[in-house]
């Protein structure tokens, strides 16, 4: 079964909010934050809930604004659906900041689409087409931890 979760960035006053995960998978590295879906969940409603837990900084549904898909293989098998959203918040955040799910921090668009191994492999090539204004359905190859292919997927039926 594919799993389906959400990936949440939000443009802050500092810069773009990002969180060191504490659990895996890629702990210890610089990611979106978001989740997994409960029942009946859209994933814009999904993507709100998400942030507000894990940050508690509240963006309606329907103020994210869609970043596309991430169909993401790890050693040949489609393991999840990513559903990708970005929001915006005039909030001044104290960063960083330790959460029982990891250190949120912010960061900014040059850092992010800079050579970076400290984030999750398939994020900056997300980001360099969403926060350039590009929504695309993507597939992100991995063998076990390591990113060997991530593309624009329009159109295709990923299974």
């Amino acid at each position: 079964m594919v799993k389906k979760y959400t990936l949440v960035t939000v443009e802050t006053p500092s810069g773009w909010l990002l969180i060191n995960r504490t659990n895996p998978p890629y702990r210890g590295m610089w990611n979106t934050l978001g989740g997994k879906f409960l029942p009946n969940e859209t994933p814009a409603t999904c993507a709100s809930r998400e942030l507000q837990e894990e940050s508690h900084i509240i963006i309606p549904p329907h103020d994210l604004i869609n970043g596309g898909r991430v169909f993401w293989h790890v050693d040949g098998e489609l393991r999840a659906e990513l559903f990708a959203f970005f929001g915006h918040t005039e909030d001044e955040l104290v960063m960083p900041r330790a959460t029982r799910e990891g250190i949120l921090a912010t960061f900014s668009k040059d850092w992010l689409l800079a050579d970076n191994p400290g984030l999750v492999p398939d994020l900056q090539p997300l980001l360099h087409f969403a926060l350039n204004g590009e929504c695309h359905d993507y597939a992100s190859y991995f063998t076990g931890d390591r990113l060997e292919d991530f593309r624009i997927a329009d159109g295709e039926i990923d299974d």
